[in-house]
């Protein structure tokens, strides 16, 4: 094999550079927000993403997510908040002006899972809220970036002319 500072070229077939950097991109959010079940003070409970990048992203994320099981831990029962209260969460996250479901949103293995209900057992879910309804109030705003220490992360796209409300968003 080439030394690790030569690049390799394949002749085609071969990925191209910005794929790989997508699917990087990808595993290291699906990392941060959903590894430890999302029960970690690092976990990624907001993602904000270029609308350039969602066509990309998205799909990849929801893969990664939906590739997690009770059954090889990558998912778990949650020791800080009840299936009820997160999922309660996520339906008020819901009642945002424009909010959808991405990804998720039940209980692990339809509530079939034998964790006790003073856990929780869920499965990685994300909201999709857009930026503007995050910033229209401070309701919204406390809503939207509630840590729920859990396997739940808000997603939020901006576009190039939306660069102020993101800043206002950190």
């Amino acid at each position: 094999p080439p030394p690790p500072s030569t690049a390799r070229h394949e002749k085609g077939g071969g990925r191209t550079a910005a794929e790989s950097l997508m699917d990087y991109v990808a595993y290291v959010c699906d990392q941060d927000a959903h590894a430890c079940s999302g029960q970690k003070c690092s976990a990624q409970s907001m993602l904000v993403v270029h609308e350039s990048w969602r066509p990309h992203l998205e799909p990849r994320l929801r893969t990664l997510a939906g590739r997690r099981r009770l059954q090889d831990l990558t998912v778990g029962p949650l020791l800080s908040v009840t299936s009820e209260t997160f999922l309660g969460h996520m339906q008020d996250v819901l009642k945002i002006p424009g909010a959808r479901l991405l990804w998720g949103g039940q209980e692990l293995e339809g509530g079939e899972h034998g964790v006790p209900a003073c856990y929780g057992a869920v499965e990685p879910t994300a909201v999709e809220v857009p930026l503007k309804e995050i910033l229209r109030s401070r309701e919204s705003f406390a809503l939207a970036t509630r840590e729920i220490f859990g396997p739940f992360q808000v997603v939020t796209y901006f576009g190039n002319g939306e660069l102020e409300g993101v800043l206002e968003l950190v």
